[in-house]
Parts: C-alpha cells; structure tokens; sequence
C-alpha cells in the first residue's frame, strides 16, 4: 500500500512538474512571440508614421507658391486724393463700409500734421477692374472727408478745417489751416504697397489676410467674403421697391436692423437661409429654420451656411428671393413697429413655408403676447415695490390669458430667450404658429390637426391677401 501510495506520488508529481513546464514554456514562448510581433508592429508603424511624415514634409517644401508682384512707392496726400477722385483708383464693393467714428478721423489728420508714420495703403491693379484699394478704404475716407472740410481736427482748443470754414469767419476757436499747415498736410507722404497685375480672388485673399490683426465684424468678413451668393445678394439691396432701394427701407422701417456696417447685407443673408435651404436635406422645413441666426462671431449660423453654400441661383431663384423680400417689406410697412429679432425672424419664415398663414392673427396673436409679457413685466414691479395684492392681481388676470391659449403666450416668450432663432426657438414658434395664425383658425381658439383641415379655398384666399398686402403697400 505505502508503495503503491509512493509510486502514485511520484507519477503525480512528474506528470504535474511536466505539465507545468509545458505550460511555462507555452506561455513563455507564447509572450516571447507576442512581443516580437508588438516590436515588429510598431517598428513599421513608426516607419510608415515616419515615411509618410517625410513625404508630407517633402511635398510642403516642394510646393512653390506662384509669388505676386508689387512694388513700394510714396505719394502726397493732395495727388493721392486727386487720383481718388478721379477714380483712378476705388474701393471694392466687398471692402468694409464707413464706420469710422468723429474721434477715429480727426485722430488720423492729427497724426498726419504731427508726422507721424501712416500704415502702407495697398491698392491692387485687376484685369477688367482697374486699380482698387485693397486695404486703406477708412484712411482714404477719412482724408478726402477732411480735405471736403466736412469735419475738423483739434489743436489745443481750436478746431481747424482745411480750406473752408462752415460757419463763416474765423474765430479763437475754429479757423481753416494756415498756409504753412496747408502745404504740410498736402505733401504729406502715404506709402502705397502696389500688386501689378492680380485677379480679385487674389485680392481679397490679401484683404483677408490683412485684417487678421485687426478686429473684423462678422458683417464685414460677410462683406469681403468671395461668393456668389453675397454678390447677388449685395446687388438686390439696390432693387427698387415701391420708389425706394431695399437697403433704403432699412433705415426706413423700426423692425429691421440700421444698414449701417454690412448689417443690411447679413440681414439679406439670414433670410435667404429660409429661402434656399439645403436642397439635398429631405426635411426643407427644418433646414430652413437651422441657419438664420446671426452671430457676433466666425461660429455664426448664418456665416457658416454663406461659407457652405455652394447652389447655382438661377434669374428664377433671384427673382424669387426678391418677392419674398416684397412681400416682408410691405407687412413691415403696413406697421411699421419694433419687433423683436425672434419674432421677424418666424414672420418671415411663416409667409415663406406656411401656406395658410394669416398675417392679420399674426398681428393679433402679436400684440396679445406683447400685452402678456407687459403685464408679467408689471406684476413683477409692483412686487418689488411690495405693492403684493396689485402684483397678484395682475399676474392672476395674465395667467388667465396665458391659460386660455393653453399657456403657449408663456412658451412664446421663453423661446425669444431660451432657443431665440435658432431651431429649437423657431420650431418652437412655429407651432404655436401653426395653432393660431392660419386662415381657418381663431387666434382666440386653439384647434388640433390644423394643417389637415386646411383646404384649397383657404390657401387661395390667404395668396390673395399677401399679393395685396405687397401691390398696396407704400413706403412712409
């Protein structure tokens, strides 16, 4: 028995001290071969990394950029301004509009009679164009304005215009400049940095480049920006509506932005996002609500459809868009109230993409959800003022209102806020729009399924009403 244990034993240990030593070497060998393939693996990796790296590097360095000509000279100020008045030499349509303030100007006269050094003006020569001042468009304003004695510059307390003095005779404290003064200003150098022969892309693409270091409005980049779109619609803004140009109603009309700084141009822009969704999305309706906020910024909505956009626009889109264009000028017209940003923004696309809009209960759901939120504004005041009985008061009777319209007043006004016009504030809108402001629907009711009860007759009669609304109406 003790030998039969001990032979058992033994045999057991041998068969587990082989099995052991098999494992090990399995495993051994297993983990050697696993980190030969690692290495292995990595070391062509790195190779590839590194091969492909130095190709990379080698066709960077290899690519030579095609170099554009120009050439450095000085010129007074008095043949600098008569070249510019001659139009020898004018400014772009993309390049940025007046905004230099009084201080700004009468800063740079300053700087010219101190003498000190101005930044180079670069004017570009383009086939077909002639020469165009690429960048300087503010100085040159600035100079000519001065020189038409349209403002003057400081010293001490005296104000000094250039030639002429509007307000008659001279005094202690405004005169035109001395001749010494005169013959200064005048022959003041400007440094001209001049491109020979370039094509316009490269010279916005020297615009662009130019304003790195300098603070750009988004209207501005929109303003340079090379497209077609912002072309056309550039050359719209010059259209003629009912005696005056559409960028003049901008000025003209409370609810659209002062066309002061390309604003009309991004305005223009944000509403042809409605117009010309995305035609390869199959949902046009959200499409046309996801790109018509205007930022402050290069991560603006509206900017970067412009920088997207890559749609032909036929005569029938353009003609199309300017319709469209009629058709908001005349409601905005026939009020001529502010409005706020969100709420232009679903009025214009409700007339665009609901068929069966009704501007009148638009009107009326309007002016309902401004009293609204004026007699919350209120209720809150007099709570402040611990006026506590009148403050229930009011916000009891609006809640009521706001109730009654299955509190979508409330919804309305929290989505000026909370979403404002991008989508989610417009789907917002949009619906309530859709519940209220439709030919078939009392603004005073809510009703269910409303797109399904609409009918033929319905839709023709409410054509009838926008095509009226934009043959009648007339500028103020």
């Amino acid at each position: 028995m003790e030998q039969t244990m001990e032979q058992t034993t033994e045999q057991t240990t041998e068969q587990t001290t082989e099995q052991t030593t098999d494992q090990t070497t399995d495993q051994t060998t297993d983990q050697t071969t696993d980190q030969t393939t690692d290495q292995t693996t990595d070391q062509t990796t790195d190779q590839t990394t590194d091969q492909t790296t130095e190709q990379t590097i080698e066709r960077q360095e290899n690519y030579e950029y095609e170099p554009l000509v120009h050439t450095h000279f000085d010129i007074s100020i008095n043949i600098y301004i008569s070249g510019y008045n001659e139009k020898k030499y004018t400014l772009p349509i993309w390049q940025r509009e007046e905004c230099w303030d009084y201080d700004f100007r009468k800063s740079l006269i300053e700087s010219i009679m101190r003498g000190i050094d101005l930044p180079k003006l670069y004017i570009g020569e383009i086939k077909g164009m002639g020469q165009i001042i690429i960048d300087g468009g503010h100085r040159t304003r600035a100079i000519k304005s001065y020189m038409n004695n349209d403002y003057p510059f400081s010293k001490g307390q005296t104000s000094i215009y250039y030639n002429n003095n509007p307000s008659g005779n001279d005094t202690k404290s405004t005169r035109i400049m001395k001749k010494s003064e005169l013959d200064r200003f005048n022959e003041y150098k400007l440094t001209i940095c001049l491109y020979q022969d370039i094509s316009e892309n490269n010279a916005r693409y020297i615009f662009n480049k130019l304003q790195n270091a300098k603070p750009m409005s988004v209207q501005d980049v929109v303003n340079s920006y090379q497209s077609y779109l912002v072309d056309v619609l550039r050359e719209l803004l010059h259209e003629s509506i009912c005696g005056y140009s559409i960028n003049e109603y901008f000025d003209i009309l409370k609810a659209l932005p002062k066309p002061d700084n390309s604003e009309s141009l991004y305005q223009m822009l944000s509403w042809s996002t409605i117009c010309w969704p995305d035609p390869i999305k199959p949902n046009k309706i959200d499409e046309s609500m996801k790109w018509i906020e205007k930022g402050k910024t290069k991560h603006s909505r509206c900017y970067n459809y412009l920088k997207k956009f890559d749609s032909e626009i036929s005569p029938d889109m353009k003609q199309d868009f300017k319709d469209f264009i009629t058709k908001i000028i005349c409601i905005l017209n026939n009020k001529n109230i502010k409005v706020p940003t969100a709420d232009l923004n679903t009025l214009c696309h409700s007339v665009r993409w609901i068929e069966d809009f009704n501007i009148q209960k638009f009107w009326k759901l309007f002016h309902i959800i401004q009293e609204f939120s004026s007699d919350k504004s209120s209720a809150k005041k007099e709570n402040n003022k611990k006026h506590y009985t009148i403050s229930e008061t009011i916000n009891k009777n609006a809640d009521n209102v706001d109730k009654k319209y299955e509190y979508n007043l409330s919804k309305w006004i929290k989505s000026r806020t909370s979403g404002g016009s991008d989508a989610s504030g417009m789907k917002v809108r949009y619906e309530i729009i859709k519940k209220y402001c439709l030919n078939n629907v009392n603004v005073a009711t809510s009703t269910s399924n409303v797109e399904k009860s609409n009918n033929a007759s319905n839709s023709e009669s409410n054509k009838t009403n926008i095509n009226w609304i934009a043959t009648q109406g007339k500028p103020l």
